[in-house]
């Protein structure tokens, strides 16, 4: 059974810590890499509802800390899902906003 990407309590003891204390980070970084990669690698291929749901957690990622997102993104296996994931959130989004009135890209 495919598990679910839950990384809010990690993100709240992220909250805690000064972001230039990047030393404390790691280990937090560490965990959260091996969840998304552990995650990906059970739930292959994503089709768009599992790549939203995880462009959700990535975001969620980014707004808290730009540098845990970075660092994950430069030490992971799938840095190519994390941008498609983004990509595609940002484009529903603003397909959204202008009343889905755009054709889906591929």
């Amino acid at each position: 059974m495919p598990a679910e990407l839950d990384v809010d309590p990690i993100l709240d003891k992220i909250k805690r810590i000064h972001p230039g204390d990047r030393a404390k980070l790691s280990p937090f970084i560490e965990k959260l890499l091996t969840m998304i990669d552990s995650y990906l690698d059970e739930n292959r291929p994503l089709d768009d509802e599992k790549l939203m749901e995880f462009a959700e957690q990535l975001e969620k990622i980014n707004n808290t800390s730009y540098y845990v997102y970075n660092e994950l993104r430069a030490r992971t296996k799938f840095p190519n899902l994390f941008d498609k994931a983004l990509s595609l959130l940002r484009w529903r989004r603003l397909n959204k906003r202008f009343g889905g009135r755009f054709p889906r890209m591929k």
